[in-house]
């Protein structure tokens, strides 16, 4: 589809042998043969024009359609992935910061009930706190299995594959504009 090259030797062929029968440098014998010649060399021209006009719109949708992909993900897909990334190691530090807080009450009650070995409520706090504490566990070790404990390597990993995927799409997408042209050029051609 679209073969300039192609088409410009049909086109010589073609205007080499109409030339020949207007001419009537042909012989009476041989006139039907060269107008059917002409004819289908005609047909086949017409039929590569058309196919140039079709193929000048599906190489034009398959440009669009990368120059879109790439598009989505260098303003939409980065920024995306960097949100993510920045709530996950957001809502990691408050998990971080909650376990912290929730070990520093404990080892304060800790402290209380030590220095009041017998003290019911000094129990009550320390056993409180070491709940709280365990819970504070269990949700950052939650948080860790579902995400991970890297969050910020595999976001700038991902982010990385987005950037050079759009160096890989370059080749197809020359090529593609490339037929585009190859495309426009055939259909412009005059027989």
């Amino acid at each position: 589809m679209c073969e300039v090259d192609q088409q410009e030797r049909l086109i010589a062929k073609y205007k080499d042998a109409k030339e020949r029968l207007d001419r009537g440098q042909v012989a009476d014998a041989d006139k039907d043969k060269l107008k059917d010649t002409v004819s289908q060399l005609k047909g086949a021209l017409d039929a590569n024009k058309d196919a140039a006009r079709r193929g000048t719109s599906i190489a034009q949708g398959c440009v669009t359609a990368r120059e879109n992909v790439q598009k989505w993900f260098m303003e939409t897909g980065i920024r995306l992935t960097e949100q993510t990334r920045d709530d996950a190691l957001r809502l990691r530090k408050d998990l971080l910061d909650k376990l912290a807080d929730a070990q520093r009450k404990q080892a304060d009650a800790k402290a209380k009930r030590d220095t009041k070995p017998g003290d019911s409520s000094a129990q009550s706090d320390y056993d409180r706190a070491t709940d709280e504490m365990r819970n504070a566990e269990k949700a950052l070790e939650q948080f860790n299995n579902k995400y991970g404990k890297e969050i910020e390597r595999y976001a700038s990993r991902l982010i990385d594959q987005y950037k050079a995927e759009k160096e890989s799409h370059e080749r197809p997408l020359g090529e593609a504009r490339s037929r585009v042209e190859n495309c426009k050029k055939v259909d412009n051609m005059s027989y």
